[in-house]
């Protein structure tokens, strides 16, 4: 199902004209013969992109996961470009099926949130979070576009209106698993090294 989106998403942004897609979400890119150069960051971490054929590749060296390529993807092929207030009339809540398709997600980081407040707070600074209270925070996970994350009884999530519009709902699901993840592992990283 991965593979097909990928491919379905590709298929669409080759009918595209690319560099007119970059230069509507002000992302910079080099020219190459046919080929475009450039980079999206995806929660924190710059992913050099190759198109065509597509090709990605994280600063850091790292393979990009198959879900992230999708997410990226996403993210350019949508044409809407909202613009980004933060007021309170652009955060929609996460509610209904997909709060509940992102339940493992949110309840695995809302846990950490509750047992290792310091290195998961940490983690979310490392990603370019931005802590606006003691247990709010705010993401950029792709340029431009919000996500506000509010923890108490248990973790809110709140997605602003222009990331909304360019993710679809599955989108919107595994980018709070590929955050879930990415947190809990740099926070674990984190913990590792100070009990070292």
């Amino acid at each position: 199902m991965l593979k097909e989106r990928l491919e379905r998403t590709i298929a669409h942004l080759l009918s595209l004209d690319i560099r007119e897609r970059l230069k509507r979400k002000g992302i910079p890119f080099e020219e190459r013969g046919s080929r475009l150069f450039f980079s999206i960051p995806l929660l924190g971490e710059e992913v050099a992109i190759e198109a065509p054929p597509f090709s990605f590749k994280a600063k850091r060296g790292r393979a990009i996961e198959p879900v992230e390529k999708v997410l990226l993807l996403e993210y350019l092929a949508c044409d809407p470009e909202s613009p980004v207030t933060g007021g309170d009339a652009d955060w929609i809540p996460l509610e209904g099926t997909l709060k509940e398709r992102a339940k493992g997600a949110i309840d695995r980081l809302s846990q950490a949130l509750s047992e290792g407040q310091d290195f998961v707070r940490k983690a979310i600074l490392e990603m370019g979070g931005t802590v606006l209270a003691p247990s709010t925070f705010i993401l950029e996970p792709l340029p431009r576009h919000l996500l506000l994350l509010r923890h108490g009884e248990g973790l809110e999530v709140f997605i602003s209106a222009a990331l909304r519009a360019v993710l679809s709902d599955d989108a919107v699901v595994a980018l709070l698993k590929v955050l879930q993840r990415r947190v809990m592992k740099r926070a674990r990283r984190m913990y590792e090294e100070a009990m070292a």
